[in-house]
């Protein structure tokens, strides 16, 4: 499989760009070395495209934190890749549909002397 499906990373920074849970698989395995033909350098790809070859090798089967693919691939069209984006409606916010009024003269037994908050112990 690993020949197949082999890691890919960025030989400069070592940064994996596709093969995370492979690599996590072969730690888990207590292997200290990964032979040469389980993995490719993306010599060729400048930094826009690893960003795409990360997600577009994610797309099926990757797992996603929606704040850092907002935050890291925000100018990428993710419909485009194949990526399936959930529909998020904005709700309309909560309003009571009767409302009460509360006793604003309350008695309290204590008194903050440096920020003037005032509380009764419980």
């Amino acid at each position: 499989m690993m020949k197949l499906r082999p890691i890919v990373y960025d030989p400069e920074t070592m940064y994996v760009l596709g093969g995370n849970q492979r690599l996590a698989a072969i730690r888990k395995l207590g292997m200290k070395e990964i032979p040469d033909e389980w993995t490719i350098a993306a010599t060729d790809l400048t930094p826009e495209q690893q960003k795409e070859f990360v997600l577009r090798d994610n797309v099926q089967l990757g797992e996603w934190d929606f704040e850092i693919l907002s935050a890291e691939f925000g100018e990428f069209d993710l419909e485009e890749m194949g990526m399936d984006m959930p529909e998020i409606e904005a709700e309309e916010p909560y309003v009571p549909s009767e409302t009460k009024e509360i006793e604003t003269d309350i008695a309290f037994d204590h008194k903050c002397p440096k920020c003037g908050f005032e509380f009764n112990e419980s």
